[in-house]
């Protein structure tokens, strides 16, 4: 199909991208209060999949980060947790 072959789990502290991410198919989006900082909101997102049950307390997982408004040592980047 046309569909990705991995969830995609999406952490936002805007409302309207959390709807609008809601409606697509195999996407997760997890909603976070607006923070100062963009680690902030992600380190929030990831405890909210634990909680959830989506992520595994010790798991691995690839994140990508795209920023435009937030304070943070780097830009566009990509984690491995």
């Amino acid at each position: 199909g046309l569909g990705v072959g991995c969830p995609i789990l999406a952490i936002t502290d805007n409302r309207r991208t959390y709807n609008q991410l809601a409606i697509v198919w195999n996407v997760t989006p997890i909603f976070v209060e607006k923070k100062d900082v963009i680690n902030d909101i992600v380190e929030e997102g990831i405890e909210k999949l634990k909680q959830k049950g989506i992520l595994e307390k010790d798991g691995r997982f690839i994140m990508r980060q795209l920023l435009v408004a937030y304070p943070v040592s780097k830009s566009n980047f990509w984690f491995v947790y």
